[in-house]
Protein backbone atom coordinates (compact mmCIF):
# COMPACT_ATOMS: atom_id res chain seq x y z
CA UNK A 1 0.00 0.00 0.00
CA UNK A 2 1.14 3.70 -0.54
CA UNK A 3 0.11 6.84 -0.53
CA UNK A 4 0.09 9.86 -2.95
CA UNK A 5 -0.84 13.42 -1.20
CA UNK A 6 -2.32 15.63 -4.25
CA UNK A 7 -1.61 19.03 -1.91
CA UNK A 8 -1.55 20.36 1.88
CA UNK A 9 -4.16 19.84 3.85
CA UNK A 10 -4.94 23.43 4.21
CA UNK A 11 -3.69 25.41 1.39
CA UNK A 12 -1.18 27.70 3.32
CA UNK A 13 -4.56 29.11 5.62
CA UNK A 14 -3.13 28.42 9.60
CA UNK A 15 -5.08 26.51 12.19
CA UNK A 16 -8.15 25.70 9.80
CA UNK A 17 -10.15 22.91 10.66
CA UNK A 18 -11.68 20.37 8.95
CA UNK A 19 -15.16 18.89 10.04
CA UNK A 20 -15.65 16.23 11.83
CA UNK A 21 -17.59 14.14 9.48
CA UNK A 22 -17.93 11.19 12.63
CA UNK A 23 -17.06 10.77 15.62
CA UNK A 24 -15.83 6.70 14.27
CA UNK A 25 -13.89 5.35 11.94
CA UNK A 26 -15.92 3.33 9.10
CA UNK A 27 -14.21 -0.04 8.19
CA UNK A 28 -14.73 -1.42 4.74
CA UNK A 29 -13.29 -3.96 2.18
CA UNK A 30 -12.03 -1.92 -0.65
CA UNK A 31 -10.83 -3.31 -3.66
CA UNK A 32 -7.47 -2.51 -4.99
CA UNK A 33 -6.95 1.02 -6.83
CA UNK A 34 -6.75 4.68 -6.52
CA UNK A 35 -9.17 6.87 -4.22
CA UNK A 36 -9.42 10.34 -3.03
CA UNK A 37 -10.19 10.51 0.67
CA UNK A 38 -11.87 13.90 2.03
CA UNK A 39 -9.56 15.95 3.89
CA UNK A 40 -12.55 18.93 4.60
CA UNK A 41 -14.98 16.72 6.39
CA UNK A 42 -17.92 18.26 3.83
CA UNK A 43 -18.16 15.59 1.44
CA UNK A 44 -21.87 13.76 1.62
CA UNK A 45 -20.18 10.63 0.17
CA UNK A 46 -17.74 9.97 3.09
CA UNK A 47 -15.07 9.37 4.01
CA UNK A 48 -14.31 9.65 -0.01
CA UNK A 49 -14.06 13.13 -1.94
CA UNK A 50 -17.30 14.21 -3.95
CA UNK A 51 -15.95 18.04 -4.13
CA UNK A 52 -17.46 19.97 -1.54
CA UNK A 53 -14.10 21.38 -0.85
CA UNK A 54 -14.14 23.92 -3.60
CA UNK A 55 -13.95 27.14 -2.33
CA UNK A 56 -12.02 26.29 1.05
CA UNK A 57 -8.16 26.11 1.42
CA UNK A 58 -8.65 22.08 1.44
CA UNK A 59 -7.69 19.04 -0.70
CA UNK A 60 -8.44 15.97 -1.13
CA UNK A 61 -5.54 13.09 -0.65
CA UNK A 62 -5.12 10.87 -3.23
CA UNK A 63 -4.26 7.15 -1.71
CA UNK A 64 -3.33 4.19 -3.45
CA UNK A 65 -4.87 0.61 -2.40
CA UNK A 66 -1.66 -1.94 -3.68
CA UNK A 67 -3.86 -5.12 -2.99
CA UNK A 68 -7.81 -5.44 -1.75
CA UNK A 69 -8.24 -5.13 1.83
CA UNK A 70 -10.23 -4.57 4.57
CA UNK A 71 -9.17 -1.04 5.89
CA UNK A 72 -10.43 2.00 8.57
CA UNK A 73 -10.64 5.12 7.66
CA UNK A 74 -10.80 8.13 9.17
CA UNK A 75 -13.95 10.46 9.44
CA UNK A 76 -12.49 12.84 12.50
CA UNK A 77 -10.07 13.84 9.67
CA UNK A 78 -7.99 14.24 13.11
CA UNK A 79 -5.64 11.21 12.30
CA UNK A 80 -1.68 11.69 11.98
CA UNK A 81 -2.00 8.71 9.57
CA UNK A 82 -4.02 9.46 6.72
CA UNK A 83 -6.16 8.65 5.71
CA UNK A 84 -6.12 5.11 8.75
CA UNK A 85 -7.93 5.75 11.70
CA UNK A 86 -4.87 6.29 14.54
CA UNK A 87 -7.82 6.71 17.21
CA UNK A 88 -7.69 10.16 17.33
CA UNK A 89 -11.65 10.33 17.18
CA UNK A 90 -11.51 9.15 20.80
CA UNK A 91 -9.52 12.38 22.01
CA UNK A 92 -12.87 14.58 20.87
CA UNK A 93 -15.44 15.54 22.98
CA UNK A 94 -19.21 15.76 22.51
CA UNK A 95 -19.57 18.79 20.30
CA UNK A 96 -17.06 18.04 18.11
CA UNK A 97 -19.22 15.66 15.69
CA UNK A 98 -20.61 18.75 14.26
CA UNK A 99 -16.84 20.07 13.71
CA UNK A 100 -15.96 22.09 16.21
CA UNK A 101 -11.74 22.25 16.71
CA UNK A 102 -10.92 20.15 20.02
CA UNK A 103 -10.17 22.65 22.73
CA UNK A 104 -6.75 22.65 23.91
Amino acid sequence: MSQDEQGPETSGEANVAAKVAANEPVVIDLAAGTYFWCRCGLSSNQPFCDGSHRGTSFEPMRWKLEADRKVSLCQCKRTDKEPLCDGSHRQLGPGNSLGDAPSS
